[in-house]
């Protein structure tokens, strides 16, 4: 927990350096390979969440007065996770604890024990039903009991509503957009009403309503189809058995 000094952007002083000491650091395992994140906390107490050595896009990277332009923009009013660094080092975003990504999934569920992601899969069944039940809780009994909000559909409709909302603003206000949008890449509170975009890592130039969205074969152009902004996204599965490996 050694103090180091690392150059941030705060909106309404630009760029300062700032004293971190790393409070916590978690190696997350992936599909492929693994991601490394870390918890720091400045002289002041407040915590960041920081994604160590990811590619980010070159072009953003290299000119500072556009990365300026987007880290404001994030630290304003709007869904968009508050971020202080956007570099292949190390992108700084503000720490949310207790919360969760919409959906928790492979990629992240090395992030959370067992009990809190049943949990959490529970809460999200509840709010919003799951449109892929019968493939997603295959092989776990008594799903049939599980209860369901009476307003699950329209909890649904004004999640997804708002969500496209804010990535096309997000797009017309700083020139670039998400390249990678799914259920995980949405961090909530617990009750769901509290809402973050995050994967700041894939931020790409050009709106989001010019890119083609390749990595779902049923859903290729913008908007999304709902399932990729709420999920689960048709390939989710129930994970029990990856917390025994």
């Amino acid at each position: 927990m050694s103090p180091h000094k690392r150059e941030i952007y705060v909106k309404g002083k630009g760029w300062i350096t700032e004293d971190f000491c790393t409070q916590e650091t978690f190696v997350v395992r992936q599909p492929n390979d693994t991601k490394t994140y870390e918890i720091w906390e400045d002289t002041g107490g407040n915590l960041y969440w920081v994604m160590l050595n990811q590619k980010v896009h070159s072009k953003i990277e290299a000119d500072k007065t556009w990365t300026e332009v987007i880290l404001d923009y994030t630290q304003q009013a709007n869904w968009i996770i508050e971020t202080f660094s956007f570099n292949s080092q190390y992108c700084v975003t503000k720490y949310y604890p207790n919360y969760y990504p919409n959906v928790i999934n492979e990629g992240s569920a090395d992030l959370y024990s067992f009990e809190d992601y049943e949990k959490r899969v529970m809460a999200h069944y509840y709010m919003f039903g799951n449109p892929y039940k019968d493939q997603y809780f295959d092989g776990i009994k008594e799903v049939e009991q599980l209860s369901l909000s009476p307003n699950k559909t329209q909890n649904r409709e004004a999640f997804y509503v708002e969500a496209i909302r804010q990535h096309e603003l997000f797009s017309a206000s700083t020139g670039c957009h998400f390249d990678d949008i799914d259920p995980n890449n949405f961090l909530v509170d617990e009750k769901f009403e509290d809402i973050k975009i995050i994967d700041v890592c894939s931020w790409a130039p050009g709106h989001i309503k010019d890119q083609p969205q390749h990595s779902d074969p049923l859903a290729t152009t913008w908007p999304l189809a709902e399932h990729r902004i709420i999920g689960p996204v048709w390939s989710d599965v129930f994970l029990k058995n990856a917390y025994n490996s």
